[in-house]
């Protein structure tokens, strides 16, 4: 048992240290597709914008008040958090009639060892926003769906953002 541990901890090191030298195309097929990753509950409408963009700042805590920019695919160390705020059509606010829903995916062996791998839906924590603690080494993935309230059918999706932790 403790090598086959051990044998998944170093393929996830080196899905890390190959992301950092490499980016994406370093990502195995199908990684959008982890086994645990819910599927989207809702009825898709008939054009599913994927228009919908996530920014990232990171913050030493929750509430502190200094950010930082993070980008798609950077590399961050397993300390502090991250704020994802979504937007539509380069740069617009979600609009009113709209909600957001996250799906947090977290890879990795130590996610995995943890039981933490999650991959479900998650409500915003402020306004659209959405909070998430750096915790474990991994490529890591974060969501936006955007769902129209009055029909409760999906009219957005993001790309995944990835989110690499040493």
């Amino acid at each position: 048992m403790r090598s086959a541990l051990m044998g998944t901890a170093a393929r996830q090191i080196d899905l890390v240290e190959q992301f950092r030298r490499y980016g994406t195309r370093i990502l195995p097929a199908g990684f959008y597709r982890q086994q645990h990753m819910k599927e989207p509950p809702w009825i898709r409408a008939a054009t599913v914008t994927n228009n919908v963009q996530i920014t990232a700042v990171w913050q030493s805590s929750r509430t502190a008040t200094q950010c930082q920019a993070v980008q798609n695919d950077e590399v961050l160390k397993p300390k502090g958090g991250l704020w994802f705020t979504p937007w539509v059509n380069s740069g617009q606010p979600i609009p009113d009639g709209f909600r957001v829903l996250w799906r947090i995916t977290n890879t990795g062996s130590v996610a995995k060892l943890r039981r933490a791998e999650r991959g479900g839906f998650y409500p915003p924590a402020k306004e659209n926003r959405r909070w998430e603690e750096l915790q474990y080494r991994g490529v890591h993935i974060a969501e936006a769906f955007i769902i129209r309230m009055s029909d409760s059918l999906l009219v957005g999706q993001s790309p995944p953002f990835n989110v690499v932790i040493e």
